[in-house]
């Protein structure tokens, strides 16, 4: 491949690397796999087929034998007593008791050698097996393994036996009246019922959803717990609030709602700094009755301490002894270990090359560009739309009422804590892929036709896949990156002579989400790093407030991978204590969810700032209760998502080249290696024998087909197990896997880096599997604030401070109330004809008959076209008399065929979209205005008293309407600018340019033959509304200069030039945008002639 077709890495600018990086490697070297696998295979080839037999079965025992060995090691058995007590038993006790082994202690031994190769080869942290350090870049690489491979560990107990336990304390009847309570801020009340949608307080699948009557006394309970209240303060509370309540009467009530989960206790324990069980021995040492239990804890936390303290010496029998001492207290006995540990590496050196560094920020800014999710997930962009055509796009909805099925829309499609209740239709298609599967089709077939096991892409090709466009305003404000280094030596990493493998996870969406589980392992440098990349994002968004989110897991255990530091300044805990100040943590029902400039934001009421919720660990989102997950997706609405390469239709081909990129001469970047999907019918057994000996041999018929390396990872996930598939256990594994389920599908990927080209080892030469995390931060983030370098969620048009929220029951206006609302459906064809008829003739008579006193109509697609009908009726006129008016029109107009059906509903204003309250009935009057103009308009096109196109009317009507409101010429063009792109559209104006000129002209023109009369007629069918417009604009004026105009005139001018183009030409963006392009040059043209006829006379002066 020529270099010069190759991408220049200088060119991808987005993003640049940190300071640090994160290792990632197994406790045990790479050789320790080898040692056991080499010994014990069986090449298959060198063998005569009556002999297979018998060599897997002795392969397989010397195997045994050799994994009874090393099942006595101290260090494997306390890794073990960790990972899985029960198996480390089952060890131990068929320990040299079996002659035969059972096939229930083969099952032990199998277990045991996953368990040592994730020991050997898989980096990601767990117990034991694997460890973390940081480390910087510098000028070259100088990275080397202490012996012992570990540095010191931090032991605590597990979240699942902590919130066990708290179960266990908060059902002793002595512990309530003792407590403090705060209301569960999830609850939301739907007419006179207060619904809590998820009950779940620790940690247990408990998807219920709980209501209760909304009664006053109910009500007033929650009223008093939004903040934290003792027990015997709400109590009293409450009897002062209904004196005639009996105490005993108010117990059983706040009991109800304690057991239902509508009241939380102090009890449960922060998730931001500091230490869970140090916080839960702190509260018990406040209650009575509890000594005993806090001298426990007491106890355990000094055995904690003292087991790390001593972790160079360790007994797995202290170890057992700590486990125990857990589980007599009660809870967690049905744990296999209920502690949690974590370790740090110890390095005798840390620095990797800088190029590694510019490699990973190459490497983020590829996959978003190739991401198969450019605006975010689809779910959300759906739900966008949803919003949008149930709210508008100006509308701020409590957050609560938003994700409730009974006020708002429900939870987003794909949510699943708990279910939806029902299925929306779908108003977007799925995204198309089609351009970019078609090229890794051919890419694809191409490979498979030569035999190679490669694809390269060249830059060009890139710019063919890519799904988005590098645009800082757009991409997140940063990110990390997984990877694994493949090199022969340290040398060669800093001659760039390697590769660059991005692992399976290939990441994450912001900095510090991989560092913060281990903050108080890693050294100072990296807690303080973990702090600057918080202020980073902060100097992205410096217009809003960046807030930590922090809730239960919906599995107990999970809660301890969300264990972090405070980074910012803000909270929301959801199913938890917050960590911080009560003045700094923001309550869920501050909070409202609005759309701006096509992404969803968050706001919060009291501060009013727009809300960015970063949820800061590596928990998979998708398993959070609905709320929590909701949260954190907007909080980055409308960017890429980070995700692996994708072969999207064709992930689950036979077989999957590896693909590549050339970051120079002598260094690659692998976007994913090669892959082998299998299934029950891919692989044939063979020849004679049992079983085993067949499927073992038509295994390696296979392999030698399809080229497969002796080698490979089985893949689940972002599991990973190395086989070795010339060995016969690992094969039996791996057959186990293929056979599990009728649909199965095992994936299979060649390792990389492979054996020969593990460049980490320890002070004593051993080669280690190894991964970095590089977390990336965006370049100029401290120019943010100006408008071409916005962040991606900060929203280019402000965000209104002192808005309150409209709620539901302020904004509607139900059938039989003073506006009456119809939907016609009926094709888009036909709407002129009935607009510029019957609609326009009812309308007239209406008023003339002195029943309503406004009307207007919009065209709509839901998904289905209609027209949407509001007249509102004059004070002394009966509603419900002029609703069954209107349904007896709209009936026999159906019953003729006129329209296909038609249906009332509830007219709900889009208020915040028009300014507010005080400007919601001038923006109806201009509605009606409007309306009557155009139903006139398409009269006079339908008799052909006006002949002008559709575009050309309407740029005549909005400047025409412009100058109404008294908008300048060169305010219209300022305003203008920001709806219009520079040169769209240019060609097809330039050849009518002076008639366009002509045209806006006309009004100022004594003669104006090419034009006719139109002008004039339309002028003169303009003129009975001119002063009514002009005095409801200064009305608007003068509820701005009042600061009762949420917001600047210019988006309500926008606003009403969109609705204006609706009901003239329809639903149709392409045309819309064509007519604001051609108003705009022709106003330019215009002040250009202007200015050049006033040059021309100064000069003549």
């Amino acid at each position: 491949m020529a270099e010069e077709t190759s991408p220049s890495i200088s060119s991808y600018a987005l993003y640049q690397p940190a300071a640090i990086y994160m290792l990632r490697t197994p406790v045990l070297p790479a050789t320790r796999f080898q040692e056991i696998t080499t010994n014990t295979s069986v090449a298959i080839s060198t063998l005569a087929e009556d002999d297979v037999d018998a060599t897997i079965d002795a392969q397989q025992q010397k195997c045994y034998s050799l994994l009874q060995t090393l099942a006595h090691s101290p260090e494997l058995q306390l890794a073990l007593e960790v990972a899985s007590p029960a198996l480390l038993a089952s060890l131990n006790r068929s320990a040299g008791s079996e002659q035969k082994i059972s096939p229930r202690t083969e099952r032990s031994y199998a277990s045991f050698l996953r368990y040592l190769i994730r020991m050997s080869t898989r980096p990601t942290p767990f117990g034991l097996f694997a460890g973390v350090a940081a480390g910087t870049f510098d000028t070259q690489t100088a990275l080397i393994l202490a012996v012992p491979t570990f540095h010191h560990i931090r032991t605590l107990p597990d979240m699942d036996w902590l919130l066990a336990l708290i179960e266990e304390i908060e059902k002793s009847p002595a512990f309530l009246p003792q407590s403090r309570l705060r209301t569960n801020q999830t609850l939301y009340i739907s007419g006179e019922r207060i619904i809590l949608p998820y009950a779940d307080a620790y940690g247990r699948y408990d998807n219920r959803t709980i209501s209760l009557s909304a009664t006053s006394v109910v009500r007033r309970v929650l009223e008093l717990a939004r903040q934290e209240i003792a027990y015997v303060d709400l109590h009293a509370r409450l009897l002062e609030s209904f004196p005639q309540a009996t105490s005993a009467h108010v117990d059983t009530l706040l009991q109800q709602l304690w057991e239902h989960r509508f009241l939380l206790s102090q009890l449960h324990p922060p998730l931001l700094e500091g230490s869970p069980l140090h916080y839960v021995a702190h509260v018990l040492a406040q209650l009575e009755g509890q000594g005993q239990l806090h001298t426990a804890l007491e106890h355990i936390k000094q055995q904690l301490s003292a087991f790390d303290a001593k972790f160079h010496t360790p007994s797995r029998r202290s170890l057992h002894c700590l486990g125990e001492s857990l589980k007599r207290l009660g809870s967690g006995a049905q744990l296999q270990f209920p502690l949690q540990i974590d370790a740090a590496l110890q390095l005798k050196s840390s620095t990797l090359h800088t190029r590694i560094g510019e490699i990973a920020a190459y490497a983020g800014e590829l996959l978003l560009r190739l991401s198969p999710q450019p605006r975010g997930p689809q779910h959300l962009q759906e739900y966008r739309a949803h919003f949008r055509a149930r709210y508008g796009e100006h509308v701020d909805v409590p957050l609560l009422d938003l994700l409730s099925p009974e006020n708002g829309l429900d939870a987003p499609d794909t949510y699943q804590h708990p279910l939806p209740c029902y299925q929306r239709r779908k108003f977007l298609a799925p995204e198309s892929h089609s351009r970019r599967e078609r090229i890794l089709q051919t890419l694809l077939a191409e490979a498979l036709h030569g035999g190679k096991q490669e694809i390269e892409l060249t830059e060009a090709l890139v710019r063919q896949l890519e799904q988005w466009r590098p645009a800082l305003e757009e991409a997140p404000p940063s990110l990390e990156i997984y990877m694994q280094l493949q090199a022969r030596s340290q040398s060669d990493l800093d001659q760039g002579k390697f590769a660059a493998i991005i692992s399976r996870n290939c990441g994450s969406q912001a900095a510090g989400c991989t560092f913060g589980r281990f903050f108080d392992i890693l050294d100072q440098k990296s807690r303080a790093s973990l702090r600057s990349f918080a202020r980073h994002e902060e100097a992205c968004f410096q217009d809003a407030i960046l807030v930590e989110l922090t809730y239960q897991p919906r599995k107990a255990r999970a809660a301890n991978l969300t264990i972090r530091p405070a980074l910012y300044e803000y909270e929301i805990a959801v199913g938890t204590t917050p960590s911080l100040p009560a003045d700094r943590v923001i309550d869920l029902n501050d909070l409202v969810v609005g759309i701006r400039d096509n992404r969803f934001y968050l706001r919060s009421l009291r501060l009013a700032k727009q809300v960015i919720v970063r949820a800061n660990h590596m928990l998979n989102i998708q398993s959070a209760p609905n709320l929590c997950r909701f949260l954190s997706e907007i909080g980055s609405d409308g960017t890429p998502c980070l995700q692996s390469f994708s072969w999207g239709a064709l992930a689950h081909m036979p077989f999957l080249p590896r693909v590549v990129i050339k970051t120079s001469l002598t260094s690659t970047l692998v976007l994913c290696p090669a892959q082998w999907n299998l299934t029950q019918s891919t692989i044939a057994a063979a020849g004679n024998g049992s079983r085993k000996a067949r499927q073992f041999r038509g295994l390696q018929i296979w392999r030698e087909r399809w080229h497969v390396p002796r080698y490979v990872y089985f893949v689940e996930s972002d599991r990973r197990l190395l086989l070795d598939l010339e060995h016969p256990i690992l094969v039996n594994e791996l057959f186990e896997e293929i056979n599990s389920a009728a649909d199965k599908v095992v994936i299979l990927q060649e390792m990389l880096p492979d054996f020969q080209h593990l460049w980490l080892h320890d002070e004593q030469g051993a080669a280690y599997c190894s991964e970095i995390v590089v977390p990336l931060l965006r370049r100029g983030a401290n120019i943010s604030q100006q408008p071409s370098q916005r962040s991606p969620t900060l929203l280019k048009t402000s965000l209104t401070a002192h808005r309150p929220v409209i709620g539901q029951k302020d904004r509607s206006h139900y059938p039989g109330t003073r506006w009456s609302y119809l939907k016609w459906f009926v094709a888009h064809y036909q709407q002129d004809e009935l607009i510029a008829g019957p609609i326009r003739t009812m309308a007239k008579n209406l008023r003339e008959q002195g029943k309503i006193d406004m009307w207007f109509f919009i065209r709509y697609d839901d998904p289905y076209p209609h027209l949407r009908l509001r007249f509102h009726s004059k004070l002394d006129v009966d509603p419900y008399e002029l609703l069954m008016t209107l349904l007896q029109w709209s009936q026999q107009l159906a019953q003729k065929g006129s329209i296909r059906s038609y249906c009332v509903d509830t007219y709900e204003q889009e208020i915040e979209r028009y300014g507010g309250p005080d400007a919601m009935a001038l923006a109806e009057q201009l509605f009606c205005i409007d309306s009557t103009i155009v139903s006139e308009c398409l009269c006079a096109l339908a008799m052909q008293q006006v002949s002008l196109d559709a575009t050309a009317l309407a740029v005549f009507l909005l400047d025409q309407f412009s100058t109404m409101w008294g908008v300048e010429p060169q305010l219209r063009l300022q305003w203008l600018d920001r709806y219009t792109d520079k040169y769209a559209f240019k060609a097809q104006f330039r050849p009518q340019r002076k008639w366009y000129c002509e045209l806006l002209s006309a009004s100022h023109l004594s003669n104006a033959s090419n034009l006719g009369r139109q002008p004039a007629d339309l002028l003169r069918l303009l003129e009975p509304h001119r002063s009514y417009v002009r005095s409801l604009t200064n009305e608007l004026e003068h509820l701005s200069a009042l600061d009762l105009l949420w917001g600047p005139l210019e988006p309500i001018w926008h606003s009403l030039n969109h609705m204006h183009c609706n009901r003239l030409l329809g639903i149709n963006r392409q045309q819309e945008q064509l007519v604001y392009h051609f108003w705009r040059y022709t106003l330019e043209s215009l002040l250009m002639r202007s200015k050049a006829q006033a040059e021309q006379e100064r000069a003549s002066h």
